[in-house]
């Protein structure tokens, strides 16, 4: 029950959280998690599509956390490079 729901959060939320704060410094924390959510669901499904036409990769929990994961470290990194506290 508590792992299915940190799965749900962390792939419906995580990636475009994190994704929000790249492309937007300011905003509000409602709007912010709107956004992030509907850009959560946009990449995991955009990148689900095209696992699994050019890899055959089928959507599981384990491989939905993965990509998650993924999606999200690029994002991180650029963001904390961004406000030079990367070192």
């Amino acid at each position: 029950m508590i792992t299915d729901i940190f799965f749900i959060l962390m792939a419906a939320l995580l990636p475009g959280l994190v994704f929000s704060y790249v492309l937007f410094d300011k905003g509000q924390i409602f709007e912010r998690i709107l956004f992030s959510i509907c850009l959560s669901m946009s990449m995991l499904t955009i990148a689900f599509l095209n696992l699994n036409a050019f890899f055959g990769v089928p959507v599981s929990l384990t491989n939905v956390a993965v990509v998650s994961v993924a999606l999200t470290i690029p994002s991180a990194a650029y963001f904390f490079h961004k406000h030079k506290k990367f070192k």
